[in-house]
C-alpha cells in the first residue's frame, strides 16, 4: 500500500528510482496510486503523461483516481518507460516547439569511451 511519508534524504532521486523499480517488478497490475507515483517519478504532468501514453488526459485522471483500470498494454508501457526514460529535471519543452514536419532517420556515430558508450548525431 502506498502512503505519503515526508522525510529528508541526501539521495532522494536514488530512493525514488529504487522504489520505482520495485513497483514495476511486481507481477500484479499497477494500482491507481502506483500509476500516479510512476508518472510523478518520471517528472511528467498528467497531460505530458497522456501524450507519452497516446491517450487523453482524462484517461490518465481516471487511472489515477480509481475510476478505470489501465489495460494490460498500457500497464506494460508504463513499466517500460520507467526502465528506459530518465526522469525529467528540466521541465522546459522549448526544444519540442520547432520540430521538423517531415520525419527523417537519424545517423549516429557511436564510440567506446572509458568503459562506456558515446553516441553523437552525425550530419546527414
Amino acid at each position: 500500500e502506498f502512503r505519503r511519508v515526508l522525510f529528508r534524504s541526501p539521495r532522494i532521486e536514488q530512493l525514488h528510482r529504487t522504489m520505482a523499480l520495485a513497483v514495476i517488478s511486481k507481477k500484479a497490475r499497477l494500482t491507481a496510486a502506483e500509476v500516479r507515483f510512476l508518472r510523478k517519478y518520471l517528472g511528467w504532468s498528467g497531460a505530458d503523461f497522456a501524450r507519452h501514453m497516446g491517450v487523453t488526459p482524462e484517461s490518465v485522471s481516471r487511472w489515477e483516481n480509481e475510476r478505470e483500470q489501465m489495460n494490460p498494454m498500457a500497464d506494460r508501457l508504463v513499466r517500460l518507460m520507467v526502465v528506459t526514460q530518465t526522469p525529467i529535471s528540466d521541465y522546459s519543452l522549448d526544444g519540442l516547439i520547432d520540430l521538423d514536419e517531415k520525419p527523417s532517420p537519424v545517423r549516429l556515430r557511436v564510440e567506446v569511451k572509458k568503459g562506456g558508450w558515446l553516441a553523437e548525431s552525425a550530419a546527414a
